[in-house]
Parts: C-alpha cells; sequence; structure tokens
C-alpha cells in the first residue's frame, strides 16, 4: 500500500500542527505539577553530566528547603527520581537541540530548573 501527500496536504499539516501548537502555548502559563519536576530535569542532567542522578540539582533544592522534596530519593549516595526513567529517556532527544543551541553546561541550577520547567510544557505540547 503506497501512501503519499501532496504538497498541498503537508502543508496544511504542518499549518495545522503548528498553529495549534501555538494556541496551546500562548497563555504563556506552565504546568506546575511537582511531581513532574524529576521528569522534566533527567533529561538535562542525561545531557549535561551523562547520568541520570540529579545531584546537580538536590543543591538547588536543599537551598529552598530542609529536606529533600518527596519526589527525590537517596540512594548510595546520589540523588534519584523516584519515578520511572522511561519518559525522560524518551524525551531526551527533544532537549538536546535546546542543550546546544543555548550552551547550558554552565549554567546554574536555578537558571536550568527555570529552563526546565518551560521545556516541559513545549514537550508536552508537541507530544
Amino acid at each position: 500500500m503506497k501512501c503519499s501527500l501532496s504538497q498541498k496536504h503537508t502543508s496544511i499539516v504542518l499549518i495545522l500542527f503548528f498553529s495549534t501548537f501555538l494556541l496551546y502555548n500562548a497563555n504563556l502559563r506552565l504546568m506546575r505539577a511537582s511531581d513532574s519536576i524529576p521528569t522534566s530535569l533527567i533529561p538535562f542532567s542525561i545531557l549535561i553530566h551523562k547520568t541520570l542522578n540529579l545531584d546537580f540539582f538536590s543543591v538547588y533544592y536543599s537551598q529552598r528547603s530542609s529536606s529533600l522534596p518527596y519526589f527525590f530519593t537517596e540512594k548510595n549516595g546520589h540523588i534519584y527520581s523516584i519515578y520511572p526513567f522511561a519518559l525522560p529517556l524518551i524525551i531526551t532527544p527533544l532537549y538536546a537541540p535546546v542543550v546546544c543551541a543555548l550552551k547550558i553546561e554552565t549554567w546554574a541550577p536555578d537558571k536550568i530548573v527555570h529552563l526546565a520547567t518551560i521545556m516541559e510544557k513545549l514537550v508536552a505540547s508537541f507530544l
């Protein structure tokens, strides 16, 4: 079975995709569910530090509270998400262009955490 779209149909599909993407993100409101924080941080940890642990971000969260947030767990001296790693691994390629373009390797944890909340909404709306 051969499936082909004409150039006109391809253009319509792309216009529809980008217009709904822009409409969804037009309110500029970020997602505020704390249980998704590790999922948005793990791709940065993988791309920048080549690890699944979230040690780099624990400094940011330890400054804000006397204990680790409920969505982190400590194991063998490292900080990890309490949630599965499957989704963060799947979405990591979507974070790669941003990491390369913005050269965030030298950014402080608080700036990356803020960027993670933005990426969380963009990636969710893209998927």
